[in-house]
């Protein structure tokens, strides 16, 4: 049961993290640029990864209660790791992060630390934690819906967050985006 229980911590910190951000962090941004309806097709698709395979398979809760194996460890100290780094790309960002899309008046475009090396640092975070997610339920389908769905309802979230940020700053966004990468240094 030690297993179930570091991972249920894990679970946890992720979740009062994102809760947190979506209930501090949701601020206004212009009309004009403010896109809202990915985050709400982002937190369905994230809950359906999360307790689909809940719903579709009775044997689910038995799998789950079984023995932790070095997999399943490695999923979960995946996750802590996430909160780790969503929360560094957070902090980084300062007031400039926000879970509505858009950009302010004056809101200055974030290329330092994490963001230096990577665009996406923060969605990063999120696809780490649902392959964590993934790794610790250790079901076919769990592990199925945490590595497909996620990472899909991202990529769609980035293109429009890249165009807007386009839009927005033009040649200084276009100069970043030609020196970092979307996800993962030197490779995607």
């Amino acid at each position: 049961m030690g297993g179930q229980i570091v991972f249920g911590i894990a679970v946890l910190a992720w979740a009062g993290l994102e809760i947190l951000l979506h209930l501090f962090y949701n601020r206004r941004v212009r009309e004009g640029n403010a896109e809202k309806l990915s985050k709400y097709v982002m937190l369905v698709v994230f809950a359906f990864a999360c307790f689909g395979a809940r719903l579709a398979t009775p044997d689910f809760a038995a799998g789950f209660r079984a023995p932790f194996t070095p997999v399943r460890w490695v999923g979960t100290v995946l996750i802590l790791a996430s909160v780790v780094l969503r929360t560094a790309s957070v902090a980084q960002l300062g007031g400039s992060y926000s879970v509505n899309l858009g950009v302010r008046a004056g809101q200055p475009l974030v290329t330092t630390g994490l963001y230096r090396l990577i665009r996406h640092p923060g969605y990063l975070a999120i696809i780490i934690s649902f392959v964590g997610l993934g790794l610790s339920f250790a079901h076919w389908l769990a592990t199925s819906l945490c590595l497909l769905l996620p990472p899909a309802v991202l990529a769609w979230r980035m293109g429009l967050e890249e165009r807007m940020l386009e839009q927005a700053y033009g040649e200084e966004y276009r100069s970043w985006a030609r020196r970092t990468r979307r996800l993962i240094p030197c490779l995607l």
